[in-house]
């Protein structure tokens, strides 16, 4: 019944639109940890993707966008049986301070015969009555989407094969605003591709990010002022959590005290760690490692938002020191 009415109030010729500034990442956050569950529940892979140089703030109307991505991935999720679901967030053009980004729902669901796609956003359709049965749905779900995209001044397509799956394609303008130049970087050490295969996609649009599989090479990375986070793995036996914090420290303390008295000198490096999801944060928390957070994987931009920083370095690289640094 929800649907329904939703539907029938979209079908009015006045809809206002919204203009509220937002951050994009947020948004795709807060989705993945709707359907992330939900997807993981049925033995499904949930993954979210944002191009470089997508813009974090934006201006529009963020919750019938967040309505538009809920009505996909909810068709998404209900009709994959296997596979995965993926959110892709693409920047295509950025001009004059509006952006036109595209989101592209992808499954692997059942697919659809390309004579029924003209057919797919009519209100009320559903193109597989077998289908139908076994999932549900209302088959307003498509309707609602392509009305949404229309408001929002943009289009929706869908790209779909019978037994490949298939993908939903919106795009449209959004206004940006402007940040500044300097970015913040943010080294992730102890980090497995196979335990979070977006996380460079994900975070790439606020953070340069360098992964690392151990201390020595975070060591490395240091030296050459590649750091302004350092998020360590916690609770893998490959990584000496302790070591690598005092080393670091070690090292960042030296090139203070070489660069007494020259310009300005940015904030200290700050470290953080991250767990698999499950774990307890509270038992590293107590370790005393001079971690200023604990986070749970999968990284987000939103967890990583309140880590406070400072400004960006721009003051150029740290001397090499290759000597045993001072305590």
């Amino acid at each position: 019944m929800g649907t329904i009415l939703d539907f029938s109030g979209l079908r009015s010729e006045q809809q206002p639109i919204d203009a509220v500034e937002f951050a994009l990442p947020a948004l795709l956050d807060e989705l993945q940890a709707t359907y992330g569950p939900q997807a993981e529940a049925k033995g499904l892979t949930y993954a979210s993707g944002v191009g470089l140089g997508t813009p974090r703030q934006v201006i529009g109307d963020r919750s019938r966008l967040a309505q538009l991505l809920r009505n996909l991935l909810d068709n998404a999720v209900r009709f994959t049986d296997h596979g995965e679901i993926c959110v892709e967030t693409r920047c295509l053009a950025n001009e004059d301070e509006v952006a036109s980004l595209s989101f592209a729902v992808k499954d692997t669901g059942p697919g659809i015969a390309s004579e029924r796609l003209p057919e797919l956003f009519q209100a009320f359709t559903q193109l597989d009555g077998s289908s139908t049965r076994a999932h549900g749905g209302t088959g307003l779900g498509l309707a609602i989407a392509q009305r949404l995209a229309e408001l929002l001044g943009g289009r929706i397509a869908v790209e779909s094969q019978v037994g490949c799956g298939s993908t939903f394609v919106v795009t449209l303008p959004l206004r940006t605003v402007p940040q500044p130049n300097a970015r913040r970087r943010l080294l992730v050490v102890g980090y497995e591709p196979e335990d979070d295969h977006s996380l460079h996609s994900r975070l790439a649009a606020r953070w340069d990010v360098e992964c690392v599989p151990d201390g020595a090479q975070a060591l490395k990375s240091v030296r050459e002022d590649r750091a302004d986070v350092v998020a360590l793995h916690l609770g893998i036996r490959k990584l000496d959590v302790a070591g690598t914090v005092r080393q670091i420290r070690r090292l960042e303390r030296a090139w203070r005290i070489l660069r007494q008295g020259q310009a300005p000198l940015p904030p200290p490096i700050v470290f953080v760690g991250f767990l698999e999801r499950g774990k307890d944060p509270a038992i590293w928390q107590a370790h005393g490692l001079g971690l200023q957070r604990v986070l749970q994987l999968p990284l987000t931009l939103a967890a990583l938002a309140g880590i406070e920083t400072g400004e960006a370095r721009d003051h150029g690289p740290r001397p090499p020191l290759d000597r045993e640094t001072p305590a």
